[in-house]
């Protein structure tokens, strides 16, 4: 999937967060609720070895939707400057029960600031 095909609902959910940080799971989730048919899309492209888990630990893969949500996040921010990115230590922080996976004790997140 391209980059482009998340950016305005993905932007969108980051300037709702009114300047608070926000990481990719918790964008994936407010997709997942506002537009089902394009997180089928991101899910289908981007599947869990274990069908009850969609993302972060326990996938089965490198990839997984957040991962794709959170690299067209960093691709947005290093082209945007009201856009910006920092890290979270998050060892011990799951969001929904979703533990993150791949990227160990740091995630980035995200926040809308003009």
């Amino acid at each position: 999937m391209k980059y482009t095909e998340v950016q305005d609902i993905a932007l969108e959910i980051v300037r709702e967060a009114e300047g608070y940080f926000i990481s990719s799971y918790q964008v994936c989730k407010k997709i997942e609720t506002r537009n089902p048919t394009l997180w089928e899309a991101i899910c289908n492209e981007y599947p869990s070895v274990t069908d009850t888990i969609e993302m972060g630990a326990g996938t089965g893969r490198h990839y997984s939707p957040a991962s794709y949500v959170a690299n067209a996040l960093k691709h947005f921010s290093e082209n945007m400057n009201e856009l910006r990115q920092e890290y979270l230590s998050c060892e011990g922080v799951s969001f929904e029960k979703t533990i993150p996976g791949f990227t160990g004790n740091i995630l980035g997140i995200w926040a809308w600031q003009e």
